[in-house]
């Protein structure tokens, strides 16, 4: 089942790498100083990161593009649905691979920025970097569960595009939803309470995020559970 999960999903992920290296080799071309790095990572590249994982969500069912919003299922699936295998089972395993897959993309994209722009390490400390990691990596598991429930009713290019309006309306019109402004706009250098308060923030949010990706996830699979296919 891992495997297979992997399988269907690997080239998004090789896709998904290959756009941030393309956006990452842009903005490293383009000469910064720390307030526009700073800029760049309170905006452009969390969205980034949330397309992501909405792009590499799946519901448990491979879905296929089609005219149809509500035609999800590939025929090739049929079988994989015919196995002795729980629909339980299947959709949590595909969903874990992918969530795997989107926070190893988000990892491996700032730790190629962080070693191909020496300017970046030179005003980022390890320590703030480590916060901005924690603080992104909740976010984009919960718009990749978002993204994941709404593939178990739509077909990929609607699923991508339902879930991209859903998080963009939420992360513009809620500004508390984009947890790493706390580390993005904290001032430096830090004390240790400010530190202990980011932290503290970033702890609390993450597990609400974690949480509530939870719910989404079990969800979906009572929504395949109960689909006839």
């Amino acid at each position: 089942m891992w495997h297979r999960a992997w399988i269907e999903t690997r080239w998004k992920v090789v896709l998904m790498l290959l756009v941030n290296g393309l956006i990452g080799a842009l903005l490293i071309d383009d000469p910064a100083s720390g307030a526009v790095w700073r800029q760049r990572f309170g905006t452009v590249l969390p969205m980034i990161f949330c397309v992501n994982g909405i792009v590499l969500a799946g519901s448990g069912v491979a879905s296929q593009v089609s005219q149809k919003p509500g035609q999800t299922v590939h025929t090739s699936m049929l079988f994989l649905l015919s196995l002795p295998i729980t629909r339980r089972r299947l959709v949590l395993v595909r969903q874990a691979t992918g969530a795997l897959a989107a926070m190893g993309v988000v990892l491996t994209t700032l730790i190629g920025y962080a070693v191909a722009a020496p300017e970046l390490r030179a005003v980022v400390s390890p320590g703030i970097a480590l916060a901005y990691v924690a603080s992104v990596l909740p976010v984009v598991l919960v718009a990749y569960a978002v993204s994941a429930l709404l593939a178990t009713v739509l077909d990929q290019l609607w699923q991508t595009y339902a879930a991209m309006a859903v998080v963009g309306s939420v992360l513009g019109g809620v500004p508390p939803s984009r947890l790493w402004r706390v580390v993005v706009e904290a001032v430096s250098p830090l004390t240790s309470r400010q530190l202990t308060d980011i932290w503290t923030t970033i702890g609390v949010a993450g597990l609400v995020c974690i949480l509530f990706s939870a719910m989404l996830s079990f969800t979906a699979v009572g929504v395949v559970q109960r689909k006839q296919f």
